[in-house]
Order: structure tokens, then sequence, then C-alpha cells
């Protein structure tokens, strides 16, 4: 039987289904050009570590991981539709809704981490000779 520690590892390296998605969605972008992978790869951190910002709670960080996701799905819709050479109007068609559909869930991931960070703003409530004034944040 495996201790404690080789399953902990096993998990983070197999059982990590965002980084498994990601590598895929790249590799089907940049199929075997392995210098493109790892700059797309190095984006994915610049732009996770952008929009987690500093402390991020758990919540917070997973629709980080949903945003790099959709983002990717997004990137890789476009790309095919500029990929149209021999295809039928409606084989193009379908790659189109296939890239908005994409895009609609980056754009719902986005708002929906807007939403979850503006519900964390603390108010502060701070009297000024006798004028209330509201700080949010």
């Amino acid at each position: 039987m495996l201790e404690l520690n080789a399953h902990t590892t096993i998990a983070m390296l197999h059982g990590d289904l965002v980084a498994n998605n990601e590598a895929r969605l790249i590799h089907t972008l940049v199929s075997d050009n392995d210098a493109r992978y790892f700059a797309i790869q190095k984006q994915i951190e610049l732009k996770r570590e952008k929009l987690s910002g500093p402390d991020p709670s758990p919540l917070e960080q997973m629709l980080v991981n949903r945003i790099v996701t959709c983002w990717l799905q997004v990137q890789l819709g476009d790309q095919q539709c500029l990929e149209t050479d021999g295809l039928t109007l409606k084989q193009v068609e379908h790659r189109e809704k296939v890239r908005d559909r994409a895009h609609r869930r980056l754009l719902q991931a986005i708002k929906t981490l807007a939403r979850i960070r503006k519900m964390a703003v603390p108010v502060v409530q701070v009297n000024v000779a006798e004028r209330q004034v509201n700080v949010a944040g």
C-alpha cells in the first residue's frame, strides 16, 4: 500500500483536472511546437497571477482557473474560425457557434468573479463633523 505522501503526489500530478485541461487545450492550439507551448503556458501563468491578486480565496481561485480555461477555449475557437479552407458553410457556422459559446462562458466567469469580489468588500462608515460618509473597501 502506498503512503499518504505518495497518494498526494499522484493526485497532484494526475488529478489536477484544470492543469490537464489547460495542457490539452494548449497542445491543440500549438500542435508540436514546444516553444509556442511554453510561451502560452507562461502567458497563462501571468494572467492567472494578475487575476488572482495577492490573497485569493479558494472560490476566487476556482473562478480564475475557469476564466483562464475559457480564455484558452476562445483562443482555440478564434484559431479554428480562421482555418476555414475546404469547409462547408455549415461547418464554418458550427465553429463560430462553438467559439461564441466559449466567449459567453468567459464573460460569465469574469462577471461572477467580479460579483464575488464586490460582495467581499467591507463597507466602512465614517462620521465626520455630523456628516455620514460611506466608504467601500
